[in-house]
């Protein structure tokens, strides 16, 4: 049961039947989206209150990932519908009763995923592959072996926060602390305008998670975690050619600024001139780096003094008066204060 699980266990609920599918419309409590509705409920509600990770079925063969809530929409959960492996292919049809929140859809691949578990946090890895065919609702006869590709990663911490972005909405409401520590989003917007195929706009669901910064060398922070600020994942357009996906999907960000809080006696105050404390990130190397070294463009430019609006993607400083760093950024990672 997951109720039983040690608080620090990880839990995950696998079925074949979706709760709310893209094109089946039968599900795990019936036949409909109505069936058995106060067991469905009570369902989502444990599912919820437990902290389960994910619900993940198959039955569509779509990568599909969702929020389905319950009829009072006060409790909600992810749903992972997992990508095709075998040769058929669905294609979505409308009808969600309104309990669910779209984030992410490809249509028409072959994919699997990798599930990394890092005590408290667990990050997921969908990789896909073309059918070898034009782009679309083919069913597979022969499959030659094609290359797979990084399409998206989400993830999410037992000790963490998870924060619903719509559309055109600021990512200032994202905030969360642990110990001593807090880090905050001070700046940038949601830009994702993708939908899924019937016209649903995508959310992005921000995924925060923490690791005591004792673990890490010449630290004055705990280590912040962030996931979901990548731009939705949604390919399905059938008027596409060509063996896709063919390419990694990116995993630039909207820029953002990000604020993490330091402990001033971990530092010397010599220190904070020079632009050697800042937030570091991890590379993909395992190294701790500038977090603006990892951006995709911008200019490095190190300030003395707090973040303003006008600041560029790159600008990075320390604030001694509130004892905090801070970096303009397009990227997730792994943050911490850090003399690099």
């Amino acid at each position: 049961m997951v109720n039983s699980r040690p608080d620090d266990y990880h839990a995950f609920v696998l079925a074949h039947k979706n709760l709310i599918g893209g094109n089946h419309k039968d599900n795990l409590f019936g036949g409909d989206l109505t069936s058995n509705a106060e067991s469905r409920d009570e369902f989502i509600a444990s599912l919820d209150t437990n902290n389960v990770g994910c619900y993940i079925s198959g039955h569509d063969h779509m990568h599909h990932r969702s929020l389905v809530s319950d009829s009072s929409g006060d409790y909600k959960f992810q749903q992972l519908i997992t990508s095709s492996n075998s040769y058929k292919f669905y294609t979505p049809r409308a009808g969600d009763d309104g309990r669910e929140t779209m984030l992410q859809e490809e249509l028409y691949t072959i994919g699997y995923y990798i599930f990394t578990v890092d005590g408290p946090r667990v990050t997921v890895d969908f990789y896909s592959s073309s059918t070898g065919a034009d782009y679309g609702s083919v069913r597979l006869e022969s499959y030659t072996e094609q290359p797979f590709y990084l399409r998206e990663r989400f993830g999410y911490s037992l000790n963490g926060s998870r924060f619903e972005i719509a559309q055109g909405e600021s990512y200032t409401a994202i905030f969360d602390g642990y110990n001593d520590t807090t880090a905050k989003i001070l700046s940038g917007t949601n830009s994702n305008d993708e939908t899924d195929l019937v016209g649903r706009d995508l959310t992005k669901t921000v995924n925060t998670g923490w690791v005591d910064g004792d673990l890490v060398d010449d630290t004055a922070s705990d280590v912040f975690t962030l996931w979901g600020l990548v731009d939705n994942l949604s390919l399905y357009d059938e008027e596409l050619t060509g063996n896709l996906p063919d390419e990694d999907e990116s995993q630039v960000t909207d820029t953002y600024t990000l604020s993490i809080s330091y402990n001033p006696r971990k530092i010397r105050a010599s220190n904070l001139l020079r632009g050697g404390f800042c937030i570091a990130a991890r590379d993909e190397d395992d190294n701790w780096v500038n977090a603006v070294d990892l951006n995709d463009g911008g200019t490095k430019t190190f300030i003395r003094g707090s973040w303003k609006s006008d600041y560029e993607l790159g600008t990075y400083g320390v604030d001694p008066r509130t004892k905090t760093v801070w970096a303009v950024l397009n990227h997730e990672s792994d943050f911490v204060a850090k003399l690099i």
